[in-house]
């Protein structure tokens, strides 16, 4: 499995989203990528994001398990779970 964390510059959602997942992310295979860069452009495009931030859970396959967008901590947390973090 793997997250996908897709942002821009000057964004507080964004901001805030980053700040929410520090300390959160350790062990799970992760890229945080910006939609102002190629590759963030790139990948927002092949999933369909519209707007940021989002993060995306995608099984081994690369197919979408869960997409979260927007600064929802609960919503978060429910992604996070799906890689076994513990947010009791």
């Amino acid at each position: 499995m793997k997250l996908i964390v897709l942002k821009k510059s000057n964004c507080m959602p964004c901001s805030m989203v980053e700040r929410f997942l520090q300390g959160k992310l350790d062990g799970i295979n992760h890229e945080i990528l910006s939609v102002e860069e190629s590759e963030g452009m790139e990948v927002a495009g092949m999933y369909g994001v519209m707007q940021v931030p989002v993060l995306i859970a995608l099984d081994d396959n690369g197919v979408i398990i869960e997409k979260v967008g927007g600064y929802n901590p609960e919503a978060i947390d429910g992604i996070l779970s799906k890689f076994g973090v513990d947010n009791g």
